[in-house]
């Protein structure tokens, strides 16, 4: 908590404890989260999670783990039907998203 508290004093950011969170082993004992999470202020979280709009795994590829970022770009590409684009405008938008 020193390290991020000299982080947030020299950058002037400030690290949002409700949006942080920590990941330990599944197997550690669970006194030990306790302690981190009372030390920290932060909640703990498990595999998988979302990272600005990307999943983060540790486990082989599953659909369902893409199925929300394949939504985001199904109701962009819906979008574009009402707009006049070209093929070659779609196809840079769909390149600039994915």
């Amino acid at each position: 908590m020193k390290k991020i508290e000299s982080y947030q004093q020299a950058s002037g950011q400030k690290v949002n404890k409700h949006k942080s969170f920590f990941i330990t082993h599944h197997d550690l004992d669970p006194r030990i989260n306790r302690r981190i999470k009372k030390w920290t202020g932060y909640g703990q979280s498990n595999f998988p999670f979302t990272y600005l709009g990307c999943p983060i795994y540790t486990c082989r590829k599953k659909i369902n783990l893409f199925t929300d970022l394949a939504t985001k770009v199904v109701s962009k590409v819906g979008d574009w039907q009402s707009k006049m684009l070209t093929a070659r405008g779609k196809a840079l938008i769909i390149k600039h998203i994915l």
